[in-house]
C-alpha cells in the first residue's frame, strides 16, 4: 500500500504594487515585466516522473509523485520568475535616460499647435514691449525717445529701406558673416576630426586650444587690425577665430565618445579607414557636430558687432554705433532686430540640414 502524502502547493507570491513615482513609460515596463513573471510562474510544468509512472496520466499516478513534481516545479519557477524580474529591471534601467527624457519633455504638440505657440510667445513680446512703450508716453515717467515703440522701430527700417541703406548694410553683415564662419567652420570640423581619430595631433593640438580658449575675442580684435589692417580680412579673421573654439571642442567630443563596439564590428567585417569612417565615424559624430554648428553661427553674428564698431562703413554694426553717436534709439532697436532675425534664419537652415542629414533620427 502506497502511502500517500498531503499534496503542499507553493505559497502564493504577496501582490506587488507599481511604484507610483514612475512615469506612465516606466510603469508599463514595470506591470510588463511582473505579467511575464506571473505567466512563467503559472505556465510552469511539474518535473516529468520516472520509471513505472512515466507514462501513466497524471491523474492515474501516485499523489506523493505529483506532489514532489509539483514542488520542484515551485522551485524552479520562483528561480525563473527572478531570472525574468532580473532581464526585465536591466533593461528597464537600460531605456532610464529615455524614461527620464521624455518625462521630462512631455507628448509631443502637433506641428500647427507648436507654431501657434512660438507666434504667441513672440506676439507676447511686442504686445508687452508697446504696453511698456505706451505707458512711458501716458505716465511721461522719462523721455519716450529712450524707449521707443515697435511702430516706431518700423517706421525708421522702412525709412532705410526706402532710401536702400538697409539692404546694403544688411548685405555687407551676410558677407562677412558667411566668410568667417565658413572658414571657421572648415578649419574647426577638419582639425577636430583630426584630433579626434589620430592621438598624437589631439596630444599637440589640445594643449594650445585650451590655451587660446579663455582669451576673450575682443581682447583679439586689436591685433587682428594690427596685424592685416581695418579692413575686410580683420572682421573676417576675428569671426574665425571667436567661431572656431566651440565648433573645434564639439567635434572632438562627438568623434571621442563613439562607442568602441561599432568601430571593433566594423573593422572585423572588414571596413577599411576611409569606409569606417564614411560609415561609422561620420553618421555617429554628425548629431554633435550640427549642434557645434548652430553655436558657432550664433556667435558669428554676436561678434560682427564688435567688429563692425571699429572701421567699418556698412553693416549693421556700423548703424548701431551710428545710431549710438546721433542718438537715434530706434535705428539702434531696428538694427538689433534685424541681426536677430538673420541669427533665427541661419539657425533655422543648419536645423533645416541636421533634419535633412539625420532622418534616422527624425522619422516625422
Amino acid at each position: 500500500m502506497v502511502a500517500a502524502s498531503i499534496h503542499q502547493s507553493a505559497p502564493a507570491p504577496a501582490a506587488r504594487r507599481t511604484p507610483a513615482r514612475l512615469t506612465p513609460l516606466a510603469r508599463g515596463w514595470y506591470g510588463r515585466a511582473h505579467l511575464v513573471a506571473s505567466a512563467s510562474r503559472s505556465t510552469r510544468g511539474a518535473r516529468a516522473p520516472h520509471g513505472a509512472d512515466a507514462g501513466r496520466p497524471p491523474h492515474t499516478r501516485p499523489r506523493a509523485v505529483r506532489g514532489r513534481g509539483h514542488r520542484a516545479a515551485a522551485r524552479g519557477g520562483v528561480g525563473r520568475a527572478r531570472r525574468v524580474r532580473a532581464a526585465r529591471l536591466v533593461s528597464l534601467v537600460s531605456d532610464l535616460p529615455e524614461l527620464v527624457e521624455r518625462g521630462l519633455r512631455g507628448p509631443a504638440l502637433p506641428r500647427r499647435r507648436a507654431l501657434a505657440v512660438r507666434a504667441s510667445a513672440v506676439l507676447g513680446l511686442l504686445a508687452a514691449w508697446s504696453a511698456a512703450s505706451g505707458l512711458v508716453i501716458v505716465l511721461k515717467l522719462f523721455n519716450p525717445i529712450f524707449l521707443p515703440g515697435p511702430w516706431v522701430v518700423a517706421g525708421a527700417l522702412l525709412d532705410l529701406a526706402a532710401r536702400g541703406e538697409l539692404a546694403t548694410h544688411v548685405r555687407a553683415t551676410l558677407e562677412r558673416v558667411a566668410v568667417g564662419f565658413a572658414t571657421g567652420a572648415a578649419l574647426a570640423v577638419g582639425l577636430g576630426v583630426l584630433a579626434g581619430v589620430v592621438r598624437p595631433v589631439r596630444n599637440v593640438v589640445e594643449p594650445i586650444v585650451e590655451l587660446l580658449r579663455p582669451v576673450p575675442p575682443l581682447a583679439v580684435l586689436p591685433l587682428f587690425i594690427v596685424w592685416v589692417g581695418i579692413g575686410e580680412p580683420s572682421k573676417i579673421g576675428f569671426i574665425t577665430y571667436a567661431t572656431f573654439f566651440p565648433m573645434f571642442l564639439t567635434t572632438v567630443h562627438a568623434v571621442g565618445q563613439i562607442d568602441p563596439v561599432l568601430l571593433r564590428a566594423a573593422r572585423s567585417l572588414g571596413a577599411r579607414r576611409l569606409v569606417l569612417f564614411r560609415l561609422v565615424v561620420l553618421p555617429a559624430a554628425l548629431p554633435d557636430v550640427l549642434t557645434g554648428l548652430r553655436l558657432g553661427i550664433a556667435l558669428s553674428f554676436f561678434v560682427i558687432v564688435i567688429s563692425e564698431f571699429i572701421g567699418a562703413e556698412h553693416g549693421l554694426g556700423f548703424l548701431i554705433n551710428d545710431g549710438r553717436n546721433f542718438f537715434l534709439v530706434a535705428q539702434m532697436l531696428g538694427a538689433a532686430v534685424v541681426l536677430g532675425l538673420l541669427g533665427w534664419a541661419g539657425n533655422g537652415l543648419v536645423r533645416l540640414a541636421e533634419r535633412r542629414l539625420l532622418r534616422w533620427q527624425h522619422p516625422s
